[in-house]
């Protein structure tokens, strides 16, 4: 929290995390200043319950005055039960959700905690999921699937991403599908 809140009022990079269980994290005393950096978060629970946390969280951050819609958004997710859970499902909800608040530009983090047999250490796996309008003539803002564009391992304090994509790939492109 506080290094999110010094980078934040350093203006180095403005910032807003916010969780349903916290609200925003930030006290905001300029008004004329625009976020184009959110990180909401999501903590456990059923399915049902983490849309209902994020959707929460969107309705706090959008009575504010700094809410941009055009800013990047990290959703942050973790599922009890996730292994029976197929995170791009989730991720397709989200999208919805988040299109309708005209949030586009979104990058969905989900998190599987495992622990190896033969290890002492446990593994976090985080998977980046986004969703790109104007993929297809048929879809432009009707979203029918997700890409995962990367994958984290975390053990042992190292952290390995399987592609070193770019977590905010450009999304809309000059080729419209028209």
């Amino acid at each position: 929290d506080e290094l999110l809140r010094e980078l934040h009022t350093s203006e180095l990079l403005p910032i807003v995390v916010s969780s349903p269980f916290a609200g925003s994290m930030l006290n905001n005393e300029r008004n004329d200043i625009k976020i184009d950096n959110f990180i909401i978060l999501s903590c456990g629970g059923e399915e049902d319950e983490v849309i209902d946390d994020l959707l929460e969280a969107i309705q706090i951050l959008s009575n504010e005055n700094y809410w941009n819609p055009r800013a990047k958004y990290i959703v942050s997710v973790s599922i009890d039960g996730s292994n029976s859970t197929s995170f791009a499902s989730i991720a397709l909800r989200i999208f919805k959700e988040l299109l309708w608040w005209k949030i586009v530009n979104v990058t969905i983090m989900t998190l599987k905690y495992n622990k190896e047999i033969n290890s002492t250490s446990p593994v976090l796996n985080y998977e980046f999921y986004t969703w790109f309008p104007y993929k297809s003539k048929s879809e432009c803002f009707d979203v029918r699937d997700v890409t995962l564009i990367d994958k984290c391992i975390v053990q042992n304090n190292q952290t390995i991403f399987t592609n070193n994509a770019d977590l905010f790939p450009t999304k809309v492109t000059n080729d419209l599908q028209g």
